[in-house]
């Protein structure tokens, strides 16, 4: 996949790389291959693993594969950094599928609904067809457009709350700027896009009351019960409760416990402290997920009828219990800062 050029006026030396026989696996040729740059010459950035750098030049009309271990002296991959600037992209690299390229960054962030319900939205938009050459400021825009009448997928003619459209554009957004730092796309749209805007909403949480009573109520699902709690008590999103795992909790230096995190939607590094309680909602100690089994589906009709079991008639969704968290928090003494730091914000 071409990404783009190196400005080859700036390379005055000689580097040595290894040639690449096969596309598909590294079987090269005993000697080194001493590639001269001249000012007239172009060197191709093809991309870059844990291990090798690798290039291509056109030598006698033949494209010329070439790799160099990263760990040498003599390296390209400072001038690719430098001066790949992206003002040429291959015509392959332009007919590419955009639309796959969105969907394996939904998929990766499978744990994150937003991330899907924007791409399905978008693939429905298109009709199922996009290429990166497709992609522009117009075609952005009137996607905008859509999201604001649209309704929702799993159920339409039900409409989606401004937020919801927001938040779908938001993650479109931040698509267009991967594909753009990839070199995929040759311009960066998000410059002449404006953002849809969210509107500020009542957070409703439980109180201290209603959360005693929501604990001593029997639920259903007992991993959607031990889950909703667990997060009241650390204000855990529910993206990270579903990626936690028995090995990122660990004893603290104080002798108590604590969960090294790297959270779902800020991509942060986060120790965060775990009460004796809050443990206790994890349940017995083994290997993988600590809330194994527990699903998105499980969010919708069997929380709200937990909640009604528990005489709550509050609107509350599993995000208000991180809500609650940092309101009984704030009630019992804690500082805004810390509050803040103990939610990874």
């Amino acid at each position: 996949q071409v990404l783009g050029f190196i400005n080859n006026k700036h390379i005055d030396e000689n580097i040595f790389f290894r040639k690449v026989d096969s596309a598909n696996a590294l079987r090269t040729s005993s000697r080194r291959t001493n590639v001269r740059f001249r000012k007239a010459d172009t060197l191709t950035f093809l991309g870059r693993n844990d291990n090798f750098v690798f290039a291509c030049r056109k030598l006698n009309g033949n494209q010329i594969v070439f790799f160099n271990e990263l760990n040498s002296n003599l390296t390209v991959l400072s001038y690719a950094i430098k001066f790949c600037n992206g003002s040429f992209l291959d015509k392959t690299t332009m007919k590419g599928d955009f639309l796959e390229y969105y969907r394996n960054l939904a998929l990766e962030k499978k744990v994150n609904s937003k991330w899907w319900g924007s791409f399905q939205h978008f693939e429905k938009f298109m009709h199922g067809k996009c290429s990166f050459e497709d992609m522009n400021v117009e075609v952005a825009k009137k996607f905008s457009d859509y999201l604001m009448t649209a309704t929702m997928v799993r159920r339409p003619g039900q409409p989606m709350h401004i937020n919801t459209k927001a938040s779908y554009f938001s993650t479109f957004r931040a698509v267009l700027k991967r594909a753009y730092r990839d070199k995929l796309i040759k311009d960066n749209i998000n410059d002449f896009l404006e953002k849809i805007e969210y509107k500020e909403t009542k957070r409703e949480y439980l109180t201290l009351e209603e959360l005693k009573r929501l604990a001593d109520t029997p639920c259903d699902i007992p991993v959607l019960r031990r889950a909703a709690i667990f997060s009241c008590f650390t204000g855990l999103r529910v993206s990270d409760i579903m990626q936690l795992e028995w090995k990122h909790i660990v004893k603290a230096p104080d002798g108590g416990w604590c969960m090294r995190i790297r959270t779902e939607k800020t991509e942060t590094e986060a120790t965060l402290p775990i009460s004796e309680e809050a443990l206790s909602y994890c349940g017995k100690r083994k290997e993988g997920k600590v809330f194994e089994d527990f699903a998105r589906g499980m969010l919708t009709t069997p929380l709200k009828r937990w909640l009604k079991q528990a005489g709550i008639t509050k609107h509350i969704t599993f995000h208000c219990f991180r809500h609650t968290f940092a309101t009984l928090q704030l009630a019992m003494g804690t500082d805004l800062y810390t509050v803040s730091k103990m939610l990874t914000h």
